[in-house]
């Protein structure tokens, strides 16, 4: 198995992401359980090899996957713009962000779990105008992912990808 061999190269943590367009494939469904979406499994293979885990849950998880890891139903303009607290975006990401934090949480360290990190948000650009004043929808934003994760029983720390 390919953890094992990470393991053997003297590894000690992986990162794992989880693409939103990959577990809802439309704005109807969030599936993390069925045959390859089943993402638990991974972070129990982890455990029984003896890595931890990083997770990457986005909603935006990198620039070389397809809309960056966005559902891809909410790229056609009809749910605001994106990145931001806009609440049409907001309605669309949560029940992704919040099924992916319930099951991360059974699975992270201080629950006999993996996870040692959890990643919100990714190459986010921008949360102070140019002036240095907070750009107050990127920033709420941001806040609102944090609250999604800690308020789903996340409590490693938490970080982002960001760059001015």
């Amino acid at each position: 198995m390919l953890l094992e061999k990470i393991k053997a190269a003297g590894f000690n943590t992986v990162s794992i992401y989880s693409n939103w367009a990959f577990h809802a494939p439309n704005n109807h469904t969030v599936d993390f359980e069925t045959g390859a979406r089943n993402i638990a499994i991974i972070f129990e293979l982890a455990a029984e090899v003896g890595l931890f885990v990083t997770l990457r849950g986005g909603p935006y998880v990198n620039a070389e996957t397809t809309a960056g890891g966005f559902a891809l139903w909410t790229v056609n303009g009809a749910y605001g713009e994106l990145r931001n607290d806009d609440p049409r975006y907001t309605a669309a990401w949560t029940p992704y962000f919040t099924r992916l934090n319930e099951i991360a949480s059974k699975y992270q360290l201080g629950k006999a779990g993996t996870i040692l990190l959890q990643q919100i948000e990714n190459e986010f650009c921008c949360q102070r105008n140019s002036d240095g004043s907070l750009n107050t929808p990127l920033v709420d934003y941001m806040v609102s992912l944090q609250n999604n994760t800690r308020d789903n029983g996340v409590i490693v720390d938490l970080e982002n990808k960001t760059f001015t």
